[in-house]
C-alpha cells in the first residue's frame, strides 16, 4: 500500500520510472524465506524494444519476405539486426539460452578475447532482447559493424545444442558464380554426389534438389601440396592439408539446391580429395582431382 491502493477488489500499484533510457524491466513479488533468503512468488519481464521488433516482423510478413534462416525459430536479417520470431513458442523456447557466433570476414576485427575461437560471441536470453506477445516469441540482436562472413546461431541447454543453424553472407555470390559457370557451359571438375568446380582459386560445390544428408553431413577436403614443406605444422605425418567443413558454414541452401565455396591455399597443389562422411563410420562419397 506504499505505492497504491485496493479498489473494487483490485490492487492498483504505481511507481515512477527513472528518467534514463530503459532497456527492460523485471518485476514481481517475493517473501522472506528460510535463512533470510528472498523467495520469488512470481516475476515477469517487459522489454521496451518489443513493440518495435513486432512492427518490423509485421512489415517483413506484409511484404512476404522469406526468413534468412528457417529452424526452431525463423530468423531475418533486417536493418543490421538479426530478428528471431516463433509462433506458439513454449517455455523452453523462451527460457533456453541462445548462442550467436559471428564470424568476421577479417579475423583482425575480432575482440582480443575472442581470437582463439575465431568468432564474436553474442549469446543472449530472449527476454533480454525481446519478449513474448500473444504466445509468440520475438528477439532482435544488433550485428557488429564489421564485414561478416557467416553466422552460427541456435539454443543451448547444459552444454547441449538444442538446435543450430547457419547463415553465410557469401551465398548470393556463390550462386552467381554457379549460374555463370553453367551458362558458359563449363563442365564440373568433379561429378559425384555434388558437382565440384575449380573457379577463381576456389572449389565450388553444388547440388540440385539436395537432401537433408547432403546439407547436414560434414565434408572432408584434403589438399596435397606439390611441396610437402608447404604443409601446416602438425600435418606432416598425414601428408595433406585438412580443410574439412560443414556446408552451411561455407555456403547454404536456396530453392532446394545446396552450395558451398572453399578458398584453396596459395601454394602449388598436387591433388585434392574430397567428399562427405558419417562421423566415426564411413565415407558417403569421395572424389579426387589430380593437378598436372
Amino acid at each position: 500500500y506504499d505505492r497504491g491502493e485496493r479498489f473494487n477488489n483490485k490492487c492498483i500499484v504505481s511507481t515512477d520510472l527513472p528518467e534514463y533510457e530503459i532497456d527492460y524491466i523485471r518485476t514481481g513479488k517475493f517473501i522472506n524465506g528460510a535463512d533470510s533468503e528472498d523467495v520469488e512468488t512470481w516475476n515477469v519481464h517487459y522489454n521496451f524494444a518489443l513493440p518495435e521488433i513486432m512492427d518490423a516482423v509485421n512489415e517483413l510478413r506484409q511484404f512476404e519476405r522469406e526468413p534468412d534462416i528457417r529452424s526452431n525459430f525463423d530468423v531475418y536479417l533486417y536493418n543490421d539486426q538479426l530478428i528471431y520470431v516463433k509462433e506458439s513458442c513454449s517455455n523452453d523456447d523462451r527460457e533456453t539460452l541462445f548462442f550467436l557466433h559471428v564470424f568476421p570476414a577479417d579475423a583482425a576485427d575480432l575482440p582480443a578475447d575472442h581470437e582463439g575461437p575465431g568468432f564474436d560471441n553474442l549469446g543472449f536470453k530472449l527476454i533480454d532482447r525481446g519478449g513474448v506477445h500473444n504466445g509468440e516469441c520475438f528477439a532482435a540482436v544488433n550485428l557488429p559493424d564489421y564485414e561478416i562472413s557467416s553466422i552460427k546461431t541456435g539454443q543451448i541447454a547444459e552444454g547441449v545444442e538444442i538446435w543450430i543453424a547457419y547463415h553465410n553472407f557469401a551465398l548470393p555470390e556463390i550462386i552467381d558464380a554457379v549460374n555463370e559457370l553453367q551458362k558458359s557451359g563449363s563442365e564440373p571438375d568433379i561429378r559425384s554426389n555434388f558437382d565440384v568446380y575449380l573457379y577463381n582459386d576456389q572449389l565450388i560445390y553444388v547440388k540440385e534438389s539436395c537432401s537433408t544428408d547432403d546439407r547436414d553431413l560434414p565434408f572432408f577436403l584434403h589438399v596435397f601440396p606439390a611441396d610437402e614443406n608447404d604443409l601446416p605444422d602438425g600435418r606432416e605425418e598425414s601428408g595433406f592439408d585438412n580443410l574439412g567443413f560443414d556446408l552451411m558454414q561455407k555456403g547454404g541452401e536456396s530453392d532446394g539446391s545446396c552450395y558451398a565455396a572453399v578458398d584453396l591455399p596459395e601454394y602449388e597443389i598436387e591433388s585434392i580429395r574430397t567428399g562427405q562422411f558419417v562421423r566415426g563410420e564411413r565415407n558417403v562419397w569421395e572424389a579426387s582431382i589430380e593437378f598436372e
